[in-house]
């Protein structure tokens, strides 16, 4: 429980998990027998899912993606490696922040970042299609903030100048959450910004400034779950539903006629 610990300034503001948060109580216990080991390193994971990834959309055609934590890298990676399978995305509190990991180490200090870049591509391990095209990932030269945008938040980092764009995820309707006193809550405005500075449009949302209060990293899995379900429906609504089915209609078109076979005749019950 992060508000027992406090190892970033938001923790105290933990109330949503929904149980004591510990060794023998049930609820915690369901969840951490769900938990896995990662196999390989963060980057070998990456390129496998690039590969996977690529290979079921191919499969299943068009498709909504949903990523949280560390899977919200694979986010970006799809769209890049396949753009028009990819018609809306869902990061919760999506991989992040640019360029450099962070640690959380309480006061007075609160974070430290990573002596070298862990996502060197800005925003993945594994190379981005950017323009002008990037063939050296140092040729992103991130550079710091000056001043963080608030006393709880870190110094975020960018590209420099010139800004090289990332034309295949625009286009695609991406939602971002992030949860009030998750350890996210530090930084994932930079995971926003960054992918403002490359062009690409998206919905940001800060849990806390839309009246949903106290959330952890696992967002999903706490007492509200169903209030932040109902706002991402929404949002896909709005924002997704048509492009998706006008997509998907037209998939499924090409399917039908690369596979020379008639579709099945249903009758009504």
């Amino acid at each position: 429980m992060p508000e027992r610990h406090k190892m970033w300034p938001q923790a105290r503001l933990h109330t949503q998990w929904p149980g004591a948060g510990v060794a023998g109580d049930p609820i915690f216990d369901n969840f951490y027998a769900a938990q896995v080991g990662g196999a390989g390193t963060p980057a070998q994971t990456e390129e496998g899912m690039k590969a996977a990834g690529a290979e079921l959309l191919d499969k299943i055609g068009p498709a909504i993606v949903i990523g949280h934590s560390q899977s919200g890298n694979f986010l970006w990676i799809l769209a890049d490696t396949r753009p028009k399978l990819v018609v809306g995305m869902v990061g919760l509190e999506p991989g992040g922040p640019p360029f450099y990991d962070v640690t959380h180490i309480g006061p007075p200090e609160w974070f430290r970042y990573s002596t070298s870049p862990n996502k060197p591509w800005g925003l993945t391990r594994v190379p981005l299609s950017y323009d002008p095209p990037v063939s050296d990932p140092a040729d992103l030269k991130p550079v710091q903030e000056a001043q963080a945008q608030g006393p709880d938040l870190i110094r975020c980092y960018r590209q420099s100048e010139p800004i090289h764009r990332l034309p295949k995820l625009t286009g695609i309707p991406i939602l971002i959450l992030s949860g009030e006193a998750s350890f996210h809550a530090p930084f994932d405005h930079c995971t926003s910004q960054y992918l403002n500075q490359a062009g690409v449009e998206h919905t940001f949302v800060q849990l806390a400034k839309v009246g949903i209060r106290g959330n952890g990293h696992f967002l999903q899995l706490e007492k509200n779950s169903l209030q932040i379900a109902r706002l991402v429906a929404n949002w896909l609504d709005g924002h997704v539903d048509k492009k998706a089915r006008r997509v998907l209609s037209n998939s499924s078109s090409l399917r039908s006629a690369s596979s020379n076979q008639k579709p099945a005749k249903h009758s009504s019950p």
